[in-house]
């Protein structure tokens, strides 16, 4: 009996310690905001030392570039949709050329929710781009 109210207590010491402990970080740092598990916002962007779309979502996002392989034996290998501005640009190859200074954000969607968008042939999604407006 007498261990078990020792364990209690050091269980509830263990519980009332991990729930004040801080978020960690040095005092004063921020974080960029992040758009969750499916928008990358631009102060996040701005965040990175990376120069491309490509670097930045394979760090931030790399589950967006995951492939699951060929859907059917008719089927070409499947490719990850890009959009800039809402047109489609290609590839996840179109996203190495673009420059994270002109993007606002860059957001995932699901084969459910980018074929609602844009239509059929979306296996794998797609990435939309966002750019700066400017002036």
């Amino acid at each position: 009996m007498r261990q078990v109210r020792r364990l209690s207590t050091v269980g509830l010491a263990l519980v009332l310690v991990g729930g004040c402990a801080s978020g960690g970080g040095e005092a004063g740092a921020t974080r960029p905001a992040s758009g969750g598990r499916y928008l990358i916002l631009r102060a996040e962007l701005e965040a990175t030392n990376f120069t491309n779309v490509y670097d930045a979502v394979r760090r931030l996002r790399p589950t967006w570039l995951r492939t699951r392989g060929v859907t059917s034996t008719r089927d070409a290998a499947p490719v990850l949709a890009v959009f800039i501005d809402n047109v489609r640009s290609g590839g996840i190859e179109r996203l190495e050329s673009l420059s994270i200074d002109q993007v606002e954000r860059v957001r995932y969607l699901s084969p459910t929710d980018a074929t609602t968008r844009w239509g059929t042939n979306m296996t794998l999604g797609a990435i939309e781009v966002i750019m700066r407006k400017r002036g």
